[in-house]
């Protein structure tokens, strides 16, 4: 498959194409990144892209990607080199508004008859409005409204109730914080992982989104956006570099034609141009991933420079950079394996 994309570009397989001009096979090409990794954090997912400017480092993403249980699309030809994308769902995930609405209607259910036997008291009782200072404060006060009036109660509670459940809802929103903090460790790992592998062998630059982060609601929905860059930064080997770019567009032109994305649902997109199909996520890690670098966090190194694991799978083999035509043989010969049939080693 890798190879019919090869030959789709109109490129010969056995010479370098014209953007990888330049470098040593397998480490930094034309003194980029060989392997260029873009993500996109929503709150149920993670699209990732995986870019591979050689044949030897596409070779690698879908050996590591198959060891880590990841099902990669099919590949497609950029304008950097060939491009992977996979969505990571996140376990466990339970939408943040289901999650608190469900407990705040199991409160009211409770309490609702206490409440409504003192409504002939109710000129005389100290009201306040509910406090709603929680995850998805905005979308759960529909909620909230929605279920006092299939009980007939005012938008407002006695102050006692009020005090009480705004407690309890800090509580539960804590709860859902630390369950949905588990759940993108978890999904993240595996990606973190294929980082790692791809690491001991190329050159490595992660991208992710440069949010900006105010007051208010938005910062819980941008909150996957920068827990996702802490994680990054603390669980990535120091030598893979992390990067920012500009988030605006990224789930409006396709990766592959640069076409218009018409949305047929809210994850699914379709390109006017190409026809292709695309997951939202998917579609925006792909273009963070082309996207030129706004801040460098992190700049990337070779796994040959100081500190760095040497080729060997486990990290232990320190061995010298080959030289660009011991790796072009090197590349022939596996090329021409397989295309004979066999597998490559």
């Amino acid at each position: 498959m890798i190879l019919a994309v090869f030959r789709a570009s109109g490129r010969p397989l056995m010479q370098r194409p014209p953007h990888l001009s330049g470098g040593g096979w397998g480490r930094c090409v034309g003194g980029l990144p060989e392997v260029v990794v873009g993500m996109d954090a929503n709150m149920p997912c993670i699209g990732l892209a995986v870019i591979a400017r050689s044949l030897e480092a596409s070779l690698d993403v879908l050996r590591a990607c198959r060891r880590a249980g990841l099902a990669l699309s099919e590949p497609f030809y950029t304008r950097v080199g060939l491009c992977f994308t996979t969505v990571v769902e996140l376990p466990w995930y339970e939408n943040p508004v289901e999650f608190l609405g469900r407990r705040l209607e199991g409160y009211l259910k409770r309490y609702a008859p206490d409440i409504a036997r003192v409504r002939r008291l109710w000129g005389s009782l100290e009201w306040r409005p509910l406090d709603l200072g929680a995850v998805e404060a905005d979308a759960l006060g529909r909620v909230a409204v929605e279920l006092l009036d299939s009980y007939r109660i005012p938008y407002g509670l006695p102050a006692t109730v009020a005090e009480d459940l705004a407690g309890l809802l800090r509580s539960w929103g804590r709860r859902w914080a630390r369950k949905y903090n588990w759940s993108l460790k978890v999904a993240t790992g595996r990606v973190f992982t294929v980082l790692a592998r791809l690491s001991r062998r190329h050159t490595v630059l992660v991208k992710l989104e440069k949010l900006k982060l105010g007051g208010g609601p938005a910062v819980v929905r941008r909150w996957p956006h920068s827990r996702l860059l802490k994680l990054t930064l603390g669980c990535t080997p120091a030598w893979v570099g992390v990067a920012l770019v500009d988030p605006r567009g990224t789930s409006r032109e396709c990766p592959a034609c640069g076409g218009r994305l018409v949305r047929r649902s809210y994850r699914r997109l379709r390109c006017r141009g190409c026809g292709r199909e695309w997951h939202r996520d998917a579609a925006a890690g792909a273009n963070v991933a082309l996207a030129p670098v706004r801040e460098l966090l992190r700049p990337p190194r070779s796994p040959m420079s100081r500190g760095c694991p040497g080729r060997g799978e486990s990290g232990d083999e320190a061995t010298t950079p080959p030289s660009p035509s011991a790796a072009m043989s090197e590349m022939t010969g596996r090329l021409q394996s397989i295309m004979l049939g066999g597998q490559p080693s």
